[in-house]
């Protein structure tokens, strides 16, 4: 071979022997950077993230008893028959009626003169001895007149007491128009709303009023609680004993010996985040130092936080700050101040952590 070949073979090899060590070296390079990127991640996630957290609280104690409201279930709401002056009005507030007592009359002039009429052709049949026909033709008009008549006489529907005057003496009233009202005292009931989420057995309870101290009236519970819009279930507590003195509306409670109610739970309006389909929302909380995520179901928006009626524990640490891109199970360490919402206060602050 011709020496100017040999040269520019050996020039080739040479070349292509730098690019083939250049190539290894560069993918050295790559993998080692890539390895070393890949630690630095894994190292990142062995490092607790700082987080602030708040403590769950009650929004009230737990309680033995629930407020309510007396209703008498013998309520009666007493209407006009018909469109006229009322020319009589004897309901008065606080009055005990006996049933089918006259509590008013419209201004019956017109009916009392048919009335009187229809009677006078009746005798004047059965004087003159006219036929039978005639005879219960007049007997019949004379009935129909004292139906209208009898229209006219507002009266009482059942035994009770009359609890408001909604009209005057001499007042002009529609058909339909309220009167008055009354209730049957023997029927009184005091109304509470049981704590959304509540399930277990209720015993009798006792019942007091701040407005006859001293008293205490047994308690049944003959119907069960009855669904409400608002997710509360409403529970009847009918009363037995001296219950002529009760008012409607009065405020007492209803003592329920062995159960306690709590309310949902306290925590900032911050600390839930909105949830997914199906879900009220949710919070992150800090189980052995890791970010667990966790429905919630919210109750009422209150003016120190939200209720939370399902999904938290009293005792339990919110995350409120520091939540950018948690993930289930992320290491996580709570710093600063525990923010704590109890009574009607509020320590701690809501400032991210440092």
């Amino acid at each position: 071979m011709p020496r100017a070949s040999r040269s520019s073979a050996a020039t080739r090899f040479t070349f292509f022997g730098n690019w083939t060590e250049l190539f290894r070296s560069s993918l050295v390079v790559v993998l080692g950077v890539g390895l070393l990127s890949g630690c630095g991640r894994g190292s990142g996630d062995s490092e607790p993230r700082p987080v602030r957290v708040l403590e769950v609280a009650f929004v009230s104690p737990p309680m033995d008893w629930l407020r309510g409201v007396v209703r008498f279930q013998g309520e009666a709401s007493v209407t006009a028959p018909f469109s006229g002056r009322l020319e009589e009005l004897n309901a008065v507030v606080g009055r005990q009626v006996a049933a089918g007592a006259v509590l008013g009359r419209f201004d019956d002039y017109l009916a009392r003169l048919e009335v009187r009429r229809c009677r006078d052709e009746l005798e004047r049949a059965l004087s003159r001895n006219l036929s039978p026909e005639e005879t219960a033709e007049r007997r019949l008009a004379l009935e129909r007149a004292e139906e209208r008549w009898e229209a006219g006489i507002v009266r009482a529907p059942r035994a009770g007491r009359i609890d408001a005057v909604l009209v005057e003496r001499g007042a002009e009233v529609k058909v339909g128009d309220e009167i008055c009202r009354m209730t049957s005292p023997d029927l009184a009931a005091l109304e509470v709303l049981l704590p959304i989420g509540f399930s277990g057995e209720l015993p009798p309870p006792e019942v007091s009023f701040p407005e006859l101290p001293g008293e205490t009236f047994a308690g049944s519970l003959p119907e069960p609680p009855i669904p409400t819009l608002a997710g509360h279930r409403l529970l009847r507590v009918f009363l037995s004993g001296p219950v002529d003195r009760l008012q409607p509306g009065m405020l007492g409670m209803a003592r329920f010996p062995g159960v306690f109610f709590s309310s949902g739970v306290l925590v900032n309006d911050k600390a839930v985040l909105p949830g997914d389909s199906g879900e009220d929302g949710f919070v992150w909380l800090v189980r052995d130092g890791r970010a667990v995520r966790r429905p919630v179901r919210m109750g009422q928006l209150l003016s120190r936080g939200v209720e939370v009626i399902q999904g938290l524990e009293p005792g339990d640490l919110v995350i409120f700050a520091g939540r950018e891109g948690l993930r289930e199970g992320m290491p996580v360490k709570p710093v600063g101040e525990v923010l704590r919402l109890t009574g009607s206060a509020q320590t701690g602050s809501l400032s991210p952590p440092g």
